[in-house]
């Protein structure tokens, strides 16, 4: 996703990926985190912030992401706050 993030059609693909490989399964979401993933979302979301139907997914994607991350002891997001939020 870094590497092609400004063609639209190719982004709003890999965050379908994510989100589908992220559902319900943590290995991949420590995976994801572990690689930078969530950094590359966020770089994403900003190159693309008029494209309403990768927003849509890129938010079930977090979603997803999310739903995993409260299943551990920490807050829900801590993993996206410390990671995005400066």
């Amino acid at each position: 996703m870094d590497t092609h993030s400004q063609h639209p059609d190719v982004v709003q693909l890999a965050v379908l990926a994510l989100t589908n490989l992220l559902c319900d399964l943590t290995d991949n979401v420590n995976a994801m985190v572990d690689a930078g993933g969530i950094a590359a979302m966020k770089k994403a979301l900003e190159a693309h912030p008029n494209n309403p139907r990768m927003l849509e997914d890129a938010m079930c994607c977090l979603s997803n992401l999310l739903s995993v991350l409260s299943l551990h002891t920490q807050p829900p997001g801590a993993w996206l706050w410390t990671t995005c939020v400066p």
